[in-house]
C-alpha cells in the first residue's frame, strides 16, 4: 500500500494539455506560412495586361508607346528592360495608366547607367502593381523586338 503514482485522470489531463500546446505551435507555424505566401498570389498579376504598340529611337531618346488592355488592378509603375547586344538595364517609370489607355514614355540617356540608348536593340516591359498589403509586385514581362528609327532627336509626345 505504500506505492505512490499519478492517477489516470491526472495523467490523461496532462496528455491532453500537451497535445493542445503542440497543436497550437503547429498552427502558428502553418498560419505564418500561409499568410506570407498569400501576398504573392494576386489576381492583378494576371489581370493587368500591357502591350508595347511601338518603340521609336530618336537621338538620345527612346519613345515607348504602351497600351493597357482591359483588366483590373492598381498599376503604379512600369519597368522598362533595355537591351543592347552586351548589356541590359532596368528603368522604372511611375504611371497611372487606366484601362484601355495608351501612353508614350520617353526614356533618355540620363535614365541609363550601362546601356547606350543609341545601341538599344530590344525593349521589354513589366508592370509593377500594388498588392492589398501595400507592397508592390512585378507582373509578367512583355517583349518588343522592332525599334523604329525616327529622324530628329527630340519629338513631342
Amino acid at each position: 500500500m505504500g506505492k505512490r503514482g499519478l492517477s489516470t485522470v491526472v495523467t490523461t489531463l496532462i496528455i491532453i494539455v500537451l497535445v493542445l500546446v503542440a497543436a497550437g505551435m503547429v498552427w502558428v507555424v502553418i498560419r505564418n506560412l500561409l499568410s506570407s505566401g498569400s501576398d504573392e498570389i494576386s489576381i492583378e498579376r494576371f489581370a493587368i495586361d500591357l502591350e508595347i504598340t511601338s518603340v521609336e529611337k530618336g537621338g538620345t531618346f527612346l519613345y515607348v508607346k504602351v497600351k493597357r488592355n482591359v483588366g483590373e488592378g492598381d498599376l503604379v509603375a512600369i519597368k522598362f528592360i533595355l537591351s543592347d547586344d552586351k548589356n541590359s538595364e532596368v528603368v522604372e517609370k511611375s504611371t497611372d495608366i487606366n484601362e484601355l489607355e495608351t501612353r508614350t514614355f520617353r526614356i533618355g540617356q540620363e535614365d541609363c547607367d550601362f546601356v547606350n540608348i543609341s545601341n538599344v536593340t530590344k525593349v521589354s516591359i513589366a508592370p509593377v502593381f500594388e498588392l492589398r498589403s501595400g507592397k508592390t509586385s512585378l507582373g509578367d514581362i512583355v517583349i518588343s523586338q522592332n525599334i523604329k528609327e525616327v529622324e530628329g532627336g527630340d519629338r513631342k509626345s
